[in-house]
C-alpha cells in the first residue's frame, strides 16, 4: 500500500509531557519475566474510572478454573498452573498472561457496571457464553492498550486452554467455541486499528491548530476508553488554545508541554500591554479546562508525571506561581518533583517569584537531553539577554497535487454529535482520513510516500532545529514536521518517509 504499517502506528506511542502525545507503547510489553500484579496494575490504569478498587491477585493451585474474579472479595484467583502455561509462550508469555488477566478484569468491570472502558455493548442480561464473548472483546482490546500484543498468542493461547482444560470445541452455555474467541480477537483488533488512525488524525489536527474537530476526536477517544494520557492530551490542547492569548509576562518563557509544538523562539506577542477583557476571558476559561484535565488525568494515575508537571504549568501560566511551588512542595510524589520537566516548571515559577534559584536551575537543565533549548532559552529571558532567532528552514519541495478523490467509504459518528463522522480510505499508495460536516466532506488528510529531498530534512529536535516556520512532534518511527504548512513523516536519520496533505474543502 505505500505507507508502512509501523509508520501507521507511530503516533501512540509517545510521553505526554509533550503536545498531544499518549503514552502506550504500542511495540509491546510481553517481558516473560513480568509478574500478574504488574500486569493488573497496567490495565487498571488504563481502564478505571475510580468507581472500582484494583483487584487482588490470589495464586491458586491445581487445574480446575484456570482464572476467575471473585466479586465479593474483589480479587483475580489464578492458578500457578496457568501461568506456567502461559510461560511456555516464551518472548510472549507477557502478552498470553496480559490477555487472561483482561478479560477477569473486563468480567470485574461487568459486574461492577462500569461500562465506560471499550465497549458499551456489555449489556446485562447477557448469557452466560455471551459475556464470555464480550470479555474476550474487551480484553483483547484493553490488554492492546495497555501496551501489550495479544495478537501475537492468539489464536495459539485459545487452542491450548481448551486442550487443557477439556473445554467442548463446539463450545457450550458456558463458554463459546474457540471460532467464536477467535473471532472475538480480530473483531478487538480491527477495532484497535480504527482508533489508532482516528488518533493519527487527530494529532495532525492539533498541529495544524484545528482545535475545534482535534477534541471532538480527542473525546471520542476518552469515552472509548479513559486514560491519564487522554486526559492530558486533551489538558495541554487547552492550554494551547489558551496561549493564543498572550500574556508576555509568564508567557515568555519556554514550557515543557510546548516541546513538540513551540520552539522557544518564536515567541510572538501582538501586544506589551494587558489583553482585552474577553481575551482574558477567554484564557482564563482555556487554562481552567486545561488544569481540569491535568487533576483528572493524575486522579487516575497518581504517579504520573507528565500530567503533573503539565500542572504546575497552568498555574504558572494562571499567573499564580506561589500556587505552582506549593503544589511542587506538598503534593508531588519523590519521582515526579525530581523530573526534568517539573524541574523546568519550576525554574519558571521561582523566575516569576524572584527567585534567584531559577537562575540555577535553568542552568542545570542546559544539560538534560530534550529540554536543554527550553532551560537555555528561559535563562537568557530571565537574565535580560537577547534571544537568538533563526531564520525559516528550507522546506522539502513538493509537487503540487490534486485533491482526494472521494470514494465510498465507512464513517463512524464522532461521539454524541453524529453531525461530524470519521472514515479511512485507501487508493493505491495512498491512505486517506476523511472528516465530514453530515453529507459533505469538511478535511482530508491524505498520506503517501514522500519523494525525497536532495539533501536530508534536518534533525529534529531543540538542540539542533529551532525554526519559525516549522512545529513538530516526535515520535519512535520518526516525527511529523509542519513545514511551512506541508506536513511530512521524517525519519530518524533525517530523510523523508511520508508526505501528509491537508485538504480543506470549501
Amino acid at each position: 500500500m505505500g505507507v508502512s504499517a509501523g509508520s501507521r502506528f507511530f503516533r501512540m506511542a509517545f510521553i505526554l509531557c509533550q503536545l498531544f502525545v499518549l503514552e502506550r507503547t504500542f511495540a509491546g510489553k510481553g517481558n516473560p519475566a513480568e509478574s500478574p500484579e504488574h500486569i493488573l496494575k497496567r490495565l487498571y490504569q488504563i481502564s478505571a474510572n475510580g468507581g472500582i478498587s484494583r483487584p487482588d491477585i490470589v495464586r491458586v493451585p491445581g487445574r480446575a478454573i484456570g482464572a476467575m474474579y471473585h466479586p465479593g472479595r474483589n480479587e483475580i484467583r489464578i492458578e500457578e498452573s496457568l501461568i506456567d502455561v502461559c510461560t511456555r509462550f516464551g518472548p510472549d508469555a507477557g502478552h498470553a498472561l496480559a490477555f487472561i488477566l483482561a478479560h477477569e478484569w473486563s468480567h470485574a468491570l461487568y459486574r461492577r457496571n462500569d461500562l465506560t472502558p471499550v465497549y458499551s455493548f456489555l449489556e446485562s442480561r447477557l448469557s452466560m457464553a455471551e459475556r464470555e464473548h464480550a470479555a474476550d472483546v474487551q480484553g483483547a482490546l484493553l490488554a492492546y492498550l495497555a501496551g501489550y500484543r495479544p495478537e501475537r498468542v492468539l489464536p495459539r493461547l485459545i487452542d491450548t486452554l481448551y486442550a487443557i482444560y477439556d473445554l467442548p470445541e463446539a463450545g457450550s452455555g458456558e463458554y463459546p467455541s474457540p471460532a467464536l474467541r477467535k473471532e472475538s480477537a480480530k473483531r478487538a483488533m480491527d477495532l484497535i486499528s480504527w482508533l489508532v488512525h482516528l488518533f493519527d488524525a487527530a494529532n495532525l489536527l492539533a498541529l495544524e491548530g484545528e482545535y475545534t474537530l482535534a477534541e471532538k476526536a480527542y473525546r471520542h477517544l476518552a469515552g472509548r476508553y479513559a486514560t491519564p494520557e487522554l486526559f492530558n492530551n486533551l489538558g495541554v490542547l487547552y492550554a494551547a488554545r489558551a496561549m493564543e492569548f498572550p500574556v508576555p509576562q509568564t508567557d515568555v518563557y519556554a514550557y515543557p508541554f510546548e516541546l513538540d509544538m513551540n520552539s522557544p523562539f518564536r515567541k510572538v506577542f501582538r501586544t506589551r500591554g494587558d489583553l482585552p477583557p474577553e481575551e482574558a476571558f477567554q484564557r482564563q476559561e482555556w487554562l481552567e479546562m486545561a488544569k481540569a484535565e491535568f487533576t483528572e488525568a493524575a486522579r487516575h494515575s497518581p504517579d504520573y508525571a507528565p500530567a503533573r508537571a503539565n500542572l504546575v504549568c497552568v498555574l504558572t501560566l494562571m499567573s499564580r506561581p506561589l500556587q505552582a511551588l506549593e503544589y511542587v512542595r506538598d503534593s508531588l510524589p519523590d519521582h515526579c518533583r525530581s523530573s526534568a520537566q517539573v524541574r523546568l516548571a519550576e525554574g519558571i515559577a521561582h523566575a516569576l517569584t524572584g527567585n534567584r534559584s531559577a537562575s540555577d536551575i535553568f542552568r542545570r537543565l542546559e544539560r538534560t537531553e530534550g529540554l536543554a533549548g527550553f532551560a537555555r532559552h528561559n535563562r537568557r529571558v530571565l537574565q535580560g539577554q537577547p534571544v537568538t532567532r533563526n531564520s525559516d528552514a528550507d522546506c522539502p519541495v513538493s509537487e503540487p497535487a490534486a485533491p482526494p478523490a472521494r470514494e465510498p467509504i465507512e464513517l463512524h459518528s464522532l461521539g454524541d454529535d453524529l453531525d461530524y463522522r470519521f472514515g479511512i480510505g485507501v487508493s493505491g499508495d495512498q491512505q486517506v482520513y476523511w472528516f465530514y460536516l453530515k453529507d459533505a466532506p469538511l478535511f482530508a488528510l491524505i498520506r503517501e510516500p514522500a519523494t525525497q529531498s536532495k539533501r536530508p530534512f534536518p534533525k529534529t529536535g531543540k538542540e539542533g532545529f529551532s525554526y519559525p516556520n516549522v512545529k513538530w512532534m516526535p515520535g519512535p518511527h520518526g516525527s511529523v514536521l509542519s513545514c511551512s504548512g506541508a506536513f511530512y513523516l521524517v525519519q530518524p536519520d533525517g530523510t523523508l518517509a511520508e508526505r501528509i496533505r491537508f485538504h480543506c474543502f470549501e
